[in-house]
């Protein structure tokens, strides 16, 4: 396919290919594919087992949608393709270094999900769990297939458990790395990934059995990839967003918060890009794309709300309940207030009670916090407003609404934005005349992290990490 230079690809010989011959047949295919997908998630939602086929179906349809709609157009820099290995290198080394002891054992999180991967998923001769439902604590299924590989591969253990973690950790700094150079140049990006690499925070969640670390690799690459095809003409980002956009359903929900990111790019952005049909195209084939993936699960949260949305009927916090165990008492006016400050107050001042973690510290502590904060006013004096934006959706529906408002596991896909937003401050302290203050201050920072982190911390045998390996 040509690539146009003015409106993106296809869309100025839009007429003409769809009325050609091979254009009804991919309109008809794609067609296909989303049918079947949105199918496949109708008719097994209500069942626990099936055949497996329905997942192959699934997966040649997801194909075909991006062979069909993908057009190529993006390069490395070839800086970047010496830099990023060493970064990726560098993150993974930091989160498998005793992988199975820190932290302590499992949580009994942790243990169901590597239980229910080992035992239920093919539990039944001839049949496998439903892919497309969701399964412990409203968690996808799918999710559990993939602790299943990651034990086959590195042993039924707890290290062999959380090593999907660790290298999805790794690659989210990647992913983080590729947004925030895009967005604020490659001297930030360098700054800020390194402070993610050593966050006590992203370590931790790096380091468990648990999905909640996939957001930090799908709403980095999500914005990248759109923002990039959007600006650039390029609709092969609009696919490849819309391919990450699909698969974050079947991981945390906390990547949600990106369809609000990408209304304010589209709101704030629509100036640029070309013309308008050429948007309106970019975004169809970026739905298209993240519909076929999502489909099946969409179907299902359809079909079966109760248990889709199971765990936010448990975590949600507008309820007399919630409201008399936080304050004592029921009065939602103070509520308002103890809600809104724990929610934003998690990041510099309230440590997360919660026994997924359970440090004695804030999300960003000592010399990181400062710097943190000084990123925000940076942010907002430049109206650098995507990250900003980031924290206070982060804050609203993973804390504000809740009943735990500084819980730290629904606050791990603010960690990209929280090190973009440290990268300015550190790389404002560099503009200004000061590089040998501001690589101290990286320094300085990222030490006192990993030593909080793997002395501190580790050495207080944290309370729920106590449950052993499941033996089946």
């Amino acid at each position: 396919m040509k690539t146009l230079e003015k409106d993106g690809t296809l869309l100025g010989n839009f007429n003409k290919q769809i009325t050609s011959p091979v254009g009804w047949i991919k309109a008809v295919i794609l067609i296909l594919c989303l049918t079947i997908s949105l199918w496949i998630g109708w008719e097994y939602s209500l069942y626990t087992h099936v055949n497996g086929w329905q997942f192959w179906l699934w997966l040649v349809c997801v194909c075909l949608t991006v062979a069909i709609l993908y057009r190529s157009g993006f390069h490395i820099e070839q800086e970047d393709i010496r830099l990023i290995p060493f970064l990726f290198l560098a993150a993974l080394m930091i989160r498998i270094i005793n992988l199975g002891s820190i932290p302590g054992a499992f949580h009994v999180d942790e243990a169901g999900v590597a239980r229910f991967a080992m035992v239920d998923l093919f539990g039944n001769p001839g049949q496998v769990i439903n892919p497309f439902m969701t399964g412990p604590g409203s968690q996808p299924a799918l999710y559990h297939y993939l602790i299943l590989a990651s034990m086959k591969f590195s042993g039924f253990s707890i290290g062999g458990a959380r090593l999907s973690s660790a290298i999805a950790g790794s690659l989210g700094a990647i992913t983080s790395y590729f947004l925030i150079k895009h967005f604020s140049g490659k001297r930030t990006a360098i700054f800020a990934t390194v402070l993610l690499v050593c966050s006590h925070f992203d370590i931790h969640y790096s380091r468990l059995a648990l999905n909640n670390i996939w957001d930090t690799i799908w709403v980095p690459l999500i914005i990248f990839l759109f923002s990039k095809g959007w600006e650039e003409k390029w609709d092969g980002g609009g696919v490849l967003a819309g391919v990450a956009l699909g698969f974050s359903q079947y991981f945390y929900h906390g990547s949600k918060i990106v369809l609000f990111l990408l209304l304010f790019l589209v709101f704030t952005r629509w100036q640029v890009g070309g013309s308008a049909k050429r948007k309106i195209f970019f975004l169809i084939r970026m739905g298209i794309t993240a519909l076929v993936i999502a489909g099946p699960l969409v179907s299902f949260s359809f079909i079966k709300p109760d248990f889709y949305y199971a765990r936010l009927y448990d975590d949600w916090g507008w309820k007399n309940q919630a409201v008399f165990t936080a304050l004592g008492e029921i009065n939602y006016g103070k509520y308002i207030w103890h809600q809104g400050v724990h929610s934003l107050g998690v990041y510099n001042y309230f440590p997360d009670p919660n026994g997924f973690y359970h440090p004695v510290i804030p999300l960003v502590f000592g010399l990181s916090s400062v710097i943190f904060q000084t990123g925000f006013l940076t942010a907002l004096i430049r109206k650098n407003w995507l990250p900003i934006l980031w924290i206070l959706l982060t804050s609203f529906f993973g804390g504000f609404l809740l009943s735990v408002p500084n819980s730290s596991p629904h606050f791990v896909v603010s960690i990209p934005a929280i090190f973009w937003l440290a990268g300015l401050a550190i790389s404002w302290v560099w503009d200004r005349g000061f590089p040998k203050l501001a690589v101290v201050l990286l320094i300085s920072a990222a030490f006192m992290d990993l030593f909080y982190y793997f002395v501190v911390y580790t050495y207080s045998i944290p309370p729920d990490f106590t449950v052993l390996f499941p033996n089946g």
